[in-house]
């Protein structure tokens, strides 16, 4: 998983601030924050 974690930095180069401080977070808020955007998306596809 560790590997993932450097690609998608790099894709996200120009928001070079967001990628920082999303690297700075903690893994288990990582988590969180990931679920409920996926909740979040998946309710506006459902709406």
């Amino acid at each position: 998983m560790e590997d993932g974690v450097p690609r998608a930095c790099r894709d996200i180069e120009p928001v070079e601030p967001v990628a920082s401080h999303w690297v700075a977070l903690d893994r288990g808020w990582q988590a969180t924050i990931l679920a409920v955007t996926l909740v979040a998306v998946l309710g506006l596809w459902v709406v």
